[in-house]
């Protein structure tokens, strides 16, 4: 099965580049596309290292990106105990459509690694609500 996504759209924030404890560095961040007039999608995003760091150097909120990556999916509780299942795009490389936002645009992909998503751990097949 293939699992890929390929989106246009601009960045939603400011970009905050993390560094999780095994030292890789990570982004969150959303992309809103709009494919037709009043009509607006979000979409959550993680990136990780060169590309993450790429990603924060070089754009900013409002900046335009092409993002190509995979569907991936996030389980937590929240506060009340609820169990929460988030689907996100895991990055494997972007390229920056903005030539005012980029000084240099960076070809920079990296190999999804599922393994490397999350510090907690990871969802078992048992936690599934499905």
């Amino acid at each position: 099965m293939t699992n890929r996504i390929i989106i246009i759209g601009r960045i939603t924030k400011d970009l905050e580049l993390k560094t999780v404890k095994s030292g890789k560095s990570l982004t969150n961040f959303s992309i809103a596309v709009s494919p037709k007039q009043g009509e607006v999608y979000f979409f959550d995003c993680v990136a990780w290292g060169k590309v993450a760091e790429n990603i924060c150097k070089y754009l900013k909120k409002g900046s335009q990106v092409a993002i190509d990556g995979q569907l991936t999916t996030n389980t937590y509780q929240n506060k009340s105990g609820t169990n929460i299942t988030k689907v996100i795009i895991s990055v494997n490389s972007a390229e920056f459509l903005n030539s005012s936002d980029v000084k240099k645009k960076p070809e920079v992909e990296e190999p999804y690694e599922p393994e490397d998503l999350y510090d907690e751990e990871p969802v078992t097949d048992d936690k599934l609500p499905f």
